[in-house]
């Protein structure tokens, strides 16, 4: 063939297909591979760089799942299935400005979001063919291959990032990650893991994360409210999880795992908690805002219950040890060592020559409180077997 018959079939050949006609061919078939209604606003094959389609302003609605609006779509497509009619995608990029969903009942959105797959093996379906049933958004049967994802904002339930970027492997409709790194509540969040969105009553992600320096109400806000609200200090870590996607209740009844948290600087405040303890304080009321310089925690997760192994506050006023459970339907039992600033004694009524006795070496009393019941309205009381303990010990061990 000539030069210029190359030329011709490569810049001309396309232009041959209508683009209306391509447009309406190109709707039909992604309808029927995602069972979703489409609208695409044009689109033409290439030929510069391999065979290829360019769609631009399409639409894609599933009704009561997702709505993704695309600026730009682009497919690169395998040859030699082109031979035998069949259109076989290999490669896609994908842009937009805004995408939201719903999924297991929760809402999704996405702004300014950018998709690569590569590698892709998946045969879209012919026009008129009906495609299997989709178990997941957007991941239709027999689709395998890389992805890269990248995205300026999003929001999930409660919780939203920023500039996030995933790279990911899609293996039988399972998502592996390869690598996610994002900000969210004023930190740095990094992350491994799984995804299967076919997987009903299992563990449908796990995986390993990473914290910088994000806000603690932000991370313990979808799980327990009351502590949420009462703790402020930007946290880091790690922990390895696995739950079930869903709903709040979905997600809280099937959260598993461990992990560890650590914050240079922060304050707790335990007035709604500790209430029944200000009487023991007296004119020390500023220790129920517990502040503190150094925190230190160790947690397991499971049965819809968070097990608070370590919680170590360190600071200028008081040191904390708490160590027991947090159950998500709003219970606790815990157990509380309080180690009181120098020379303070706490107001034991009777027993506060009790109290002097209890004192360290630095001259601080160490108390021992058992907090139990509702979170939001706990019975809080002194824990004298504890105490006992610590009492019998030799002075130098003490606190």
């Amino acid at each position: 063939m000539s030069a210029a018959a190359l030329a011709a079939v490569v810049f001309i050949g396309p232009r041959l297909v209508p683009g209306t006609m391509l447009a309406g061919r190109v709707a039909e078939a992604l309808t029927a591979a995602t069972g979703a209604e489409v609208t695409v606003g044009q689109a033409r094959l290439t030929l510069v760089g391999g065979p290829g389609l360019q769609v631009s302003n399409a639409r894609l609605v599933r009704r009561g799942s997702y709505d993704v609006a695309l600026e730009r779509a682009e497919l690169s497509l395998a040859v030699l299935p082109l031979v035998g009619k069949r259109l076989v995608v290999d490669g896609a990029r994908a842009s937009g400005a805004a995408a939201q969903a719903t999924w297991r009942g929760q809402p999704v959105a996405l702004a300014d979001f950018a998709l690569k797959a590569r590698g892709l093996n998946y045969e879209l379906p012919k026009p008129g063919q009906v495609a299997a049933p989709i178990g997941g958004p957007l991941l239709p049967p027999g689709l395998e291959g890389s992805l890269s994802v990248k995205f300026g904002h999003g929001a999930w339930t409660t919780f939203a990032v920023d500039d996030l970027e995933l790279e990911a492997s899609l293996r039988k409709r399972v998502v592996i990650v390869r690598s996610l790194s994002c900000r969210t509540a004023g930190g740095a969040v990094s992350a491994t893991g799984t995804w299967d969105p076919t997987v009903a009553g299992a563990a449908a992600v796990e995986g390993a994360v990473r914290l910088e320096g994000v806000e603690a109400a932000a991370l313990l806000r979808p799980w327990a409210p009351e502590v949420a609200t009462q703790l402020e200090a930007r946290v880091s870590g790690e922990a390895k999880l696995a739950c079930t996607l869903g709903d709040a209740a979905t997600v809280r009844s099937t959260l598993s795992g461990q992990g560890r948290l650590r914050a240079d600087e922060g304050v707790l405040r335990t007035g709604p908690w500790l209430s029944d303890a200000k009487q023991y304080l007296g004119d020390r009321q500023d220790l129920i805002d517990v502040r503190f310089t150094e925190l230190r925690h160790v947690f397991r997760v499971s049965g819809g219950a968070f097990a608070v192994d370590t919680l170590a506050l360190r600071g200028p006023d008081t040191d904390w040890d708490l160590a027991g459970t947090l159950g998500f339907d709003g219970s606790t039992d815990l157990t509380v060592h309080l180690c009181l600033p120098p020379d303070f004694v706490p107001n034991l009524g009777s027993m506060t020559m009790y109290a002097l006795a209890l004192r360290d070496t630095e001259r601080r009393v160490n108390l021992d409180i058992t907090v139990r019941g509702p979170l939001a309205d706990p019975v809080v009381g002194l824990d004298f077997v504890a105490m006992a303990r610590r009492l019998a010990k030799p002075r130098s061990n003490a606190g």
